[in-house]
């Protein structure tokens, strides 16, 4: 029996595909890297499984997935935006989900709205978590990532580190981004190649 992961293959974010990394390390291959705007799609041979986890989504209407797919949901995060409580929440679908209950959920919220529905659902929190703990030699660089993300100005997020920063740890101090554009001219074998490098490095730190 054939076996997917979820990616997104448009994200900019590499912490989505640090989830889909995790996926792996429990699944430890996929014959599938499944986009999740386009699962309802999906080219796979039937009754391939699933590891279905993550961000719920920008196109909505391209659920829920393929009937050749078994998925098994975990970590799931419903967003309120884009229709998608509509469209991923409704009473038409309840069916479907009657099928592969429990839902494991990543947050609280998601939670609430799979009982809403009378789907049996629990609190699986994300699927990072099952990652193993770092047992090497640790470096002594510090890391910052993405701060003050929601706030455009350069000069004010420049003065704010400098000020929150102490002057005897700034050599030391990295400052990172999750969000790189070139993620999507990658293979999803090279993000995965990236998304554990960075893994290491945040362990490591």
């Amino acid at each position: 029996m054939k076996k997917a992961v979820i990616y997104y293959k448009n994200s900019d974010n590499i912490g989505d595909d640090i989830q889909t990394y995790a996926a792996l390390q429990l699944l430890g291959t996929a014959d599938y890297f499944l986009d999740r705007e386009r699962l309802d799609i999906a080219d796979v041979e039937r009754n391939t499984k699933l590891l279905c986890n993550g961000w719920f989504m920008k196109e909505p209407q391209h659920w829920p997935p393929h009937k050749d797919l078994i998925p098994l949901f975990i970590s799931m995060y419903i967003d309120h935006k884009h229709g998608c409580y509509e469209a991923m929440l409704s009473k038409d679908l309840i069916p479907y989900y009657k099928q592969f209950e429990p839902i494991g959920c990543r947050d609280k919220n998601t939670l609430e709205l799979f009982k809403n529905l009378g789907i049996d659902a629990y609190f699986s929190g994300c699927v990072t978590l099952t990652l193993p703990k770092f047992e090497g030699t640790k470096s002594d660089e510090i890391l910052l990532v993405d701060p003050f993300v929601k706030i455009f100005d350069r000069k004010y997020v420049e003065t704010q580190i400098k000020r929150i920063i102490p002057k005897e740890l700034a050599d030391q101090t990295t400052i990172l981004t999750h969000h790189d554009l070139n993620l999507k001219n990658l293979t999803s074998e090279k993000r995965m190649e990236q998304a554990e490098k960075l893994l290491q490095r945040f362990a490591k730190a």
